[in-house]
């Protein structure tokens, strides 16, 4: 149950220019995109890439627990 209602609100996201504070079982504050994605978010899963682009993070996110 308790994953079932993690799973109703989930976040992906990917940031230009990458973040390396960034880690799984974190925590990001999201503001100024718009309501109903505002607000706290836990991280699930964390994915640092540098290439040819430069360094982005790219991230998936759910309501914290």
């Amino acid at each position: 149950l308790n994953t079932a209602a993690r799973l109703a609100a989930t976040f992906n996201g990917e940031l230009k220019r990458g973040n390396p504070a960034l880690k799984a079982e974190g925590r990001i504050s999201v503001s100024g995109l718009r309501p109903g994605v505002d607000g706290l978010w836990s991280l699930a899963r964390v994915i640092h890439t540098f290439d040819g682009n430069g360094y982005h993070t790219r991230f998936e996110a759910e309501t914290p627990t």
